[in-house]
């Protein structure tokens, strides 16, 4: 099966597209005995600051070492393996600070009832893409590489609004593909960086992919999420309010 790569990825280097996948994304997980931990963290010079229980911490101090992995969907998937470490008051606070107020309006905050942090100091780095499974990156270019911002801001409006602004997204999906509602088995956004985004549809005839260009592209990806908004009323109209 051909797995479609969207072109500003081919133009990522493995470790700059990891890089880019940690840092697009809130929260990391990992195997408790039976149970599936998801923490949201800190990065730090290529290592993590996860923000734990007490009970969690304990835990993982314990154990010495492990792996997390983080999840950024077209980007790709990380495992970050190394050593869990205890971090200095000072930092604790400096990272429980700045992860409640990026979720103080999140009704299901991640960090809620979370009041300690757990260093994971990273010695080997693999990244996941479709069809080749888990594929090791040289730690020091990793560190070294610099994250594309644009497309790391990309996953997560894509994500927000797939989760949050779906009705919004199918209006505009009927509208580019002429479509009727009635007839979407599905629609997401699929993609988007710079230039524009890449909405998928699914109907009764099967499944299809539309690119849509900006008229201008965007430079500055604090100006990224407004861009798709803009397209995307534009052609949802009131069908999509």
């Amino acid at each position: 099966m051909t797995v479609y790569v969207p072109p500003p990825l081919l133009a990522l280097s493995p470790a700059q597209r990891a890089r880019t996948a940690v840092v697009a994304c809130h929260a990391v997980r990992w195997s408790a005995g039976d149970d599936e931990v998801i923490v949201p963290f800190v990065e730090q010079r290529g290592s993590l600051l996860l923000l734990v229980s007490g009970h969690q911490r304990e835990r993982l101090l314990d154990s010495g070492g492990g792996w997390v992995t983080l999840d950024a969907h077209t980007l790709g998937s990380v495992r970050l393996t190394g050593e869990f470490r205890a971090v200095a008051q000072a930092t604790s606070r400096e990272v429980l600070d700045r992860v409640r107020a990026c979720h103080r309006e999140c009704l299901d905050c991640p960090a809620r009832g979370l009041s300690d942090v757990v260093a994971l100091e990273v010695d080997l780095v693999e990244l996941g893409t479709p069809g080749c499974g888990y594929q090791p990156i040289d730690v020091v270019g990793y560190v070294q590489a610099q994250p594309d911002w644009m497309l790391a801001l990309g996953v997560q409006i894509q994500q927000h609004l797939n989760a949050d602004h779906l009705h919004l997204v199918v209006a505009a999906a009927c509208a580019f593909t002429g479509v009727r509602t009635e007839q979407v088995l599905s629609a997401q956004v699929e993609w988007i960086d710079g230039c524009g985004f890449d909405v998928g549809v699914i109907d009764e005839s099967g499944g299809r992919r539309l690119r849509v260009e900006f008229a201008n592209p965007v430079v500055d990806p604090d100006q990224l999420s407004d861009a798709v908004h803009v397209e995307l009323e534009r052609a949802a109209g009131p069908a999509g309010a």
